[in-house]
């Protein structure tokens, strides 16, 4: 029920953010790690480089995740984030509450998150709220694709609606350590002078040490 709302809220939301602004092909391509550390201790590090058609480079980052599983379908985490943009350096810290079911071959997660970025330029840190609904299908042993929704509210400097991420896309485990992950993300932005809408293309390779169990981490991670 609650990604029903998620999506007609966002569907609602969408039309103001295509007035003006502007609207740019993007490339994110990742690698990353990840370990489970006993049976309910998850840590993760990645980097990713994203690329506009017409902007060009816009980011490069390195990630680290820590997250506990406090019982099968509850998990907590926390992130840092240490981020070089083509206008500034900055610094994310994040908290996760994470809620998933598995029926038969489909998993329906939702994540709350909230988090702080740094924003030197503009003398002020950002706080955003972000709730994003997950649904997955596992397709044979190795494929399983998934669609994803995601809301941003910011909370300060001033609080309002800011953007809407729409994903769909598949995982491949390529081997018992290695998976690969492609999707397509369409992204718009609202309440900000020049309003970006965004279509990209995300690719990410993870290696998977430890026992991570299956459903430690969620398709569609790249943000």
């Amino acid at each position: 029920m609650h990604l029903v709302v998620i999506v007609l809220v966002s569907l609602v939301s969408i039309p103001a953010a295509f007035g003006q602004g502007v609207t740019d092909h993007r490339i994110w391509l990742g690698a990353g790690v990840d370990a489970g550390l006993g049976p309910r201790v998850r840590l993760g590090a990645q980097q990713q480089l994203r690329l506009g058609a017409d902007a060009g480079f816009d980011e490069t980052h390195t990630q680290l995740e820590a997250s506990f599983r406090l019982a099968d379908p509850i998990r907590i985490g926390v992130l840092y984030r240490f981020a070089v943009t083509d206008v500034e350096n900055r610094h994310r810290f994040g908290v996760d509450g994470r809620l998933q079911g598995r029926f038969g071959d489909v998993t329906a997660s939702y994540r709350l998150r909230l988090q702080e970025t740094t924003r030197p330029s503009k003398n002020s840190d950002q706080f955003l709220v972000r709730n994003r609904g997950t649904i997955a299908v596992q397709v044979g042993h190795h494929v399983e694709p998934f669609i994803s929704f995601e809301l941003h509210h910011q909370l300060s400097p001033k609080a309002e609606y800011r953007e809407f991420r729409f994903e769909i896309g598949a995982a491949w485990r390529m081997s018992k350590q290695i998976e690969l992950e492609g999707s397509y993300m369409f992204q718009t932005e609202s309440n900000v002078d020049v309003p970006e809408t965004n279509h990209v293309l995300a690719a990410g390779l993870t290696y998977h040490f430890g026992n991570l169990r299956k459903g430690d981490s969620e398709p569609g991670s790249h943000d």
